[in-house]
């Protein structure tokens, strides 16, 4: 599905993505490896086992760089040439190796640059 334009997005409107992908430890690994983010919680079985989450957790950087990117296809893929910012973004839960992840977008507001 081509992205859309502009004049195409609705303010209220949601889109549900169709794509959808499992996190593999590997995933968290590459990431982790690939931004220098050496943070125990991440990589260390041992140190995150002592944590209130008890397991290793996904690095949020990767889990909002993965939605973003499930939401290309239904929404600015081949359309935009450049993201201009991200606002409000909050990591309200653990994400773990194994979980699935899905992605909604919600147009909220519209302004031209």
């Amino acid at each position: 599905m081509a992205g859309l334009y502009y004049e195409e997005f609705e303010v209220g409107e949601t889109i549900d993505h169709a794509t959808r992908r499992t996190i593999s430890e590997a995933d968290n690994q590459r990431f982790c490896d690939m931004t220098m983010n050496q943070q125990p919680l991440h990589l260390d079985a041992d140190f995150a086992a002592e944590t209130e989450f008890g397991e290793r957790l996904v690095n949020g950087l990767y889990t909002m760089s993965l939605a973003v990117g499930m939401s290309i296809p239904e929404t600015t893929d081949g359309t935009i040439v450049a993201n201009l910012s991200y606002d409000g973004v909050e990591h309200p839960n653990p994400v773990f190796h194994g979980d699935t992840i899905r992605a909604r977008s919600t147009v909220t507001d519209k302004r031209e640059t």
